[in-house]
C-alpha cells in the first residue's frame, strides 16, 4: 500500500473515532457544557423588576439556591435543572443563543466584513432582548400563569455563594450565582400526561375544569395585549398540583388586541384545538364556548384562579 494512501487511512480514522467521541459526549451530556451559559450582562435597567425580583419567599429561595440542582433538560435556549428539595427549576441561558461571537467586534471583521458582522451582531443582540423581555413580563404580568419566582438578569452582589450543578454524568460544576444570569420557576409535571390519565379515567368534569383555566388564562393575556407564540399542550403545559401552569416563557411578546379580544384568545388557543382533535372531540367545542363566554365578561379586579 503507497504510503499517501496509508496516511490518508490512518487520517480518516483518527478524525471518525473523533467525531465518534464527541456524538457519544454530547449524547451522553445532553450537550450540557458550563462554558455555554451566559453570565449576567452590564446592569441594564430593562431586566430588572419593579418592586422586588422575588415572588416566593427570599429566605426559601436563597435556600434553594444554596443547596445542588441536577440536570433535567436541555431547552432550546436554556439549560434547565431541578431543585434538590424537587420544588424549583433553574433555567441557565445557553450563550450561543444569545451571545454575539467574539469574532464580531474584532478588528479583522470590522475592517473586512463590517456588514455581516454588524448583521449577526445586532441578530443575536435582538434575540436576547426579546427573550430577558419575555421573563421579564412572565414575573410582573403573569406570575400565576408561569410559575416564575426569581428573576436574576443582572449581576448583583448579594448572594455572594455559588451555583452547584450536577450534570447528566453526575459530575458537580460551580458558577458565581451574583455573575449568572438564571430564571428559578416553581417545578411543574407534565400537563398532557396528566389530561390523558384524566380522559382515560372518563373525568371529563375535571379536564373541563382545566380547559376552563386554560381559557381564562387567554383571557387575562388578551386583557394585557400579551400573545405566546408557542402554546403547545405536549411541551409547553404543566400542573402545579392541580393547577394548570405554562412553563415554557421564552416566548411571550406584547401586541396589540386583535380585532375582538375573541379573536385574541382564539389564535392562543389553536394548537390546543389540534390537540385535542386527537383526544376528544367533544372538548374541542366546550373550549370554544368557555372561549366564546369569557371574552364576553367584563374584567374583574382579580384573575387568581383560587377566588374564581
Amino acid at each position: 500500500m503507497k504510503p499517501w494512501i496509508k496516511n490518508s487511512l490512518y487520517l480518516i480514522s483518527f478524525l471518525t473515532i473523533g467525531y465518534g467521541i464527541s456524538v457519544l459526549c454530547n449524547t451522553q451530556t445532553k450537550s450540557f457544557r458550563t462554558g455555554d451559559i451566559t453570565s449576567a450582562f452590564p446592569f441594564d435597567s430593562r431586566w430588572q423588576p419593579e418592586g422586588s425580583p422575588y415572588l416566593d419567599s427570599p429566605l426559601d429561595i436563597e435556600k434553594a439556591l444554596n443547596a445542588p440542582f441536577y440536570f433535567l433538560a436541555t431547552g432550546g435556549s436554556a439549560y434547565v435543572f431541578r431543585s434538590e428539595n424537587d420544588q424549583y427549576v433553574l433555567k441557565l441561558f445557553q450563550a450561543d443563543r444569545l451571545c454575539p461571537p467574539s469574532w464580531c467586534t474584532s478588528f479583522i471583521s470590522q475592517t473586512f466584513i463590517p456588514n455581516l458582522a454588524k448583521k449577526i451582531f445586532n441578530k443575536k443582540s435582538s434575540q436576547k432582548n426579546l427573550q430577558f423581555s419575555s421573563y421579564k413580563m412572565a414575573l410582573e404580568e403573569l406570575p400565576t400563569q408561569t410559575g416564575v419566582v426569581y428573576l436574576h438578569l443582572n449581576p448583583t452582589s448579594h448572594h455572594k455563594n455559588t451555583l452547584t450543578l450536577i450534570d447528566n454524568l453526575g459530575i458537580k460544576h460551580t458558577l458565581p450565582t451574583d455573575q449568572t444570569a438564571f430564571v428559578l420557576q416553581k417545578k411543574a409535571s407534565r400537563f398532557s400526561s396528566y389530561f390523558k390519565s384524566l380522559l382515560l379515567n372518563n373525568d371529563l368534569d375535571e379536564a373541563k375544569r382545566l380547559l376552563s383555566d386554560f381559557a381564562f388564562f387567554l383571557k387575562e393575556r388578551a386583557m394585557k395585549g400579551i400573545r405566546d407564540g408557542d402554546i403547545t399542550p405536549r411541551f409547553n403545559l404543566g400542573m402545579l398540583g392541580k393547577s394548570l401552569v405554562f412553563y415554557d416563557i421564552d416566548q411571550l411578546r406584547t401586541s396589540r388586541l386583535e380585532s375582538t379580544k375573541l379573536a385574541h384568545m382564539m389564535k392562543d388557543a389553536n394548537e390546543m384545538f389540534l390537540w385535542l382533535e386527537k383526544k376528544n372531540t367533544d372538548l374541542i367545542l366546550f373550549l370554544k364556548e368557555e372561549i366564546q363566554r369569557l371574552s364576553q365578561e367584563e374584567p374583574t379586579d382579580s384573575l387568581d384562579l383560587e377566588n374564581k
